[in-house]
Formats: C-alpha cells, sequence, structure tokens
C-alpha cells in the first residue's frame, strides 16, 4: 500500500493530539514556574520577617550591652574619685580631675571620627569618575602607609 492513501483525518487527529498536548505541557510548565516563584516569594518574605525579628533583637541586645558598659565606667569613675579622695585629695578636685579626663577621652574620640571620617569620601573614586584618568598611586591609601614605612 502506499503511504498516500492513508485516510486525511487520521493525520489531523495526530497533529490536533500533539497540538492540545503540546499545549497542556505549556500550561504545566507555566503552572509549574508561577508555583516556584509564588513559593520563592513566600520564602524570602518569612526569611525577611526572621532578619527584621533578628535584627530587633540585636539591637535591643546591643542597647543592654551599651547601658552596661555605662553603667561598669560610672562605678569605675565612682571608685576612681574615692580612691582619690582617700588619697588625700578633696572631693571637688578629685571630681575636676575625672571630668578633665573624660573631657579629655572625650576629644580624642572625636579627632579618630573626624580622621576615619575622611575614609568615607571615596575621594580618589570620585576624582576618578570626573577626571576620567588613573588615579595617581601615591594618592592611594596603600602607598602612602608604604612611603612612610620605607623600601621593605
Amino acid at each position: 500500500m502506499n503511504d498516500d492513501s492513508a485516510p486525511v483525518g487520521d493525520t489531523d487527529n495526530k497533529q490536533d493530539a500533539t497540538g492540545e498536548s503540546l499545549v497542556e505541557t505549556a500550561f504545566a510548565l507555566w503552572r509549574a514556574v508561577a508555583g516556584l516563584i509564588g513559593d520563592t516569594i513566600k520564602l524570602a518574605a518569612l526569611e525577611t520577617r526572621i532578619a527584621a525579628l533578628s535584627l530587633s533583637t540585636i539591637v535591643g541586645l546591643a542597647l543592654g550591652i551599651a547601658l552596661l558598659v555605662v553603667t561598669a565606667w560610672l562605678l569605675l569613675i565612682a571608685a576612681l574619685a574615692v580612691w582619690l579622695v582617700r588619697m588625700g585629695l578633696g572631693w571637688e578636685l578629685a571630681l575636676i580631675g575625672i571630668a578633665i579626663l573624660n573631657i579629655l577621652l572625650s576629644v580624642w574620640a572625636w579627632r579618630s571620627i573626624v580622621h576615619l571620617s575622611r575614609n568615607l569620601l571615596f575621594s580618589v573614586t570620585r576624582r576618578q569618575l570626573v577626571s576620567g584618568t588613573q588615579a595617581p598611586k601615591e594618592s592611594s591609601p596603600d602607598s602612602s602607609t608604604e612611603s612612610q614605612a620605607g623600601p621593605s
């Protein structure tokens, strides 16, 4: 028999079945992808909630630690004042001396913050972006420490 003698309707049924099967597969794939995206969004939401709760707990604990450190500092200062008074200094001079010590420590901390804050400006990067040329090597933080230390 000749292949051309096959009924035409039979071939159409196979093509229709294949087309429907392809469409069903595409819809199934779409549903699977949509489900995966939905599950991923749910997971991200849950992890965001856990992260927020963890962060709030960390902040609370950090505040508690700060309170304990401040309390310890105040107790050390009080002990120093008592010791100075027992050494023969008057309360007024002991408290003034401790206040001056605290002010000096605060000034040192402030100057350190100001000095370190210059590292937050990205000045070499901004200069690079504005000029479009390569930054000089002596401007980098690594090379300035090497030039101060001398050749190794």
